[in-house]
């Protein structure tokens, strides 16, 4: 119902630290860095899974911008798990510039 709203969002949106604009930029360079390697070598997986980092700020974020609508649950479950459509697979993704 609500996957409309994350089309619109970055790649960035979710996938990186967002409470501190240092921070967010040199998580953004060494995932960059990461990405470069693995993609130009040749070793990317299939399916791509998101690391246990990866899954730690998708949560964090995840919160953040709902966070009144999380306040009274149970935020130590992987919002991903019960909401399976806010996928890449089921909504549409964007490029960052």
């Amino acid at each position: 119902m609500h996957s409309g709203a994350h089309r619109r969002k970055m790649c960035v949106d979710c996938h990186l630290t967002n409470e501190n604009r240092a921070v967010h930029y040199w998580q953004k360079s060494l995932d960059g860095l990461k990405d470069l390697v693995v993609f130009h070598s040749g070793r990317i997986p299939d399916p791509i899974k998101l690391s246990s980092h990866g899954e730690e700020v998708l949560q964090n974020n995840c919160i953040r911008c709902h966070e009144t609508t999380v306040m009274m649950m149970d935020t130590g479950r992987k919002c991903w798990n019960c909401h399976r459509r806010i996928t890449h697979l089921h909504t549409g993704i964007m490029e960052t510039l």
